[in-house]
């Protein structure tokens, strides 16, 4: 005698389907939670060792290096590549006075170092030249760019001392934005570490511009480009003047940092540390943390 089998039914497979649904969409977030973890560790990764070739180039030289040099317009990238185990790629670059856009110096810009990299930033546009034409070689494909910016120092007022007093900048009235003298990277010459009176562990140092859309990326070998009408551009290195992850970009010296890290952006302080601050830091604060010399005294934010 044969006994029937008995089936789901099909209200029974909807519940099935319907409860699986629910455990993915459950599981989805912790998924990427854990990866977007490994990625802020792969960046506070990357700036530690961007922080500590600075400060090993300080060893060998005497001083950071500067922001950009106007002769041959390298950048603080270029002089850090032997620190970054680059020295060949670093022997490849043209130093001798002229333009970014020499052929000898832009090949460099042609190769990927990954440490220059968020790795929370995978859209190839924001790895290569943005939205320039700096390409190599003529006619090749769009150069790379680096997601970590030297901080120049703070744009606005020190509301610490009394009475408060305006952070010093210059050139501001310019359409690149100026640049501003009180942090950690000095154009045109560099810094020694004694002139961070305000405390390596309390100054910033180099941080993130790493998002989607930012028309500002540039080689990485550029530092330094100046026109009459615009003034003096600091290719990688900004200003502090608006709040983390607001995105000004109206002018270039002051786009402000952050990333796709989610709520802020990481900053390697001068001593090397590396932290994450908030897109919510009271910008009074953000500022002082950007001087070196500001005698500001603040709390670091939790």
């Amino acid at each position: 005698m044969f006994r029937s089998k008995r089936a789901f039914t099909l209200v029974e497979l909807l519940v099935v389907i319907a409860i699986i649904g629910i455990l993915v969409a459950m599981l989805l977030p912790a998924v990427q939670a854990a990866r977007e973890a490994a990625r802020r560790s792969q960046c506070t990764n990357n700036l530690k060792q961007l922080s500590l070739a600075l400060l090993t180039y300080h060893q060998a030289v005497g001083r950071f290096p500067p922001p950009g040099i106007s002769s041959n317009q390298v950048s603080w990238w270029v002089l850090i590549l032997p620190y970054l185990e680059q020295k060949p790629l670093y022997d490849q670059f043209d130093f001798k006075q002229g333009n970014w856009n020499q052929p000898e110096k832009l090949r460099v810009a042609a190769v990927a170092v990954p440490v220059f990299f968020c790795p929370s930033s995978t859209d190839d546009e924001d790895r290569r030249s943005g939205h320039s034409s700096e390409v190599y070689p003529s006619g090749g494909p769009r150069v790379f760019t680096a997601h970590y910016f030297g901080v120049l120092g703070p744009n606005g007022t020190n509301n610490y001392v009394s009475p408060p007093v305006a952070y010093k900048c210059t050139g501001l009235t310019e359409t690149f934005g100026g640049y501003c003298t009180q942090g950690s990277f000095l154009y045109p010459t560099g810094l020694d570490v004694a002139s961070v009176r305000d405390g390596t562990s309390n100054t910033l140092f180099i941080g993130e511009i790493a998002w989607p859309g930012m028309p500002y990326y540039r080689a990485f070998t550029r530092g330094y480009y100046w026109e009459s009408s615009r003034g003096t551009l600091l290719l990688f290195a900004k200003n502090v003047q608006y709040p983390i992850n607001s995105r000004n970009t109206t002018t270039w010296n002051n786009t402000s940092f952050g990333s796709l890290h989610p709520g802020g952006a990481h900053f390697a302080m001068v001593d090397g540390s590396v932290r994450f601050f908030s897109q919510y830091t009271d910008q009074n604060v953000y500022m002082a943390l950007a001087s070196r010399n500001g005698e500001e005294a603040v709390s670091m934010p939790q």
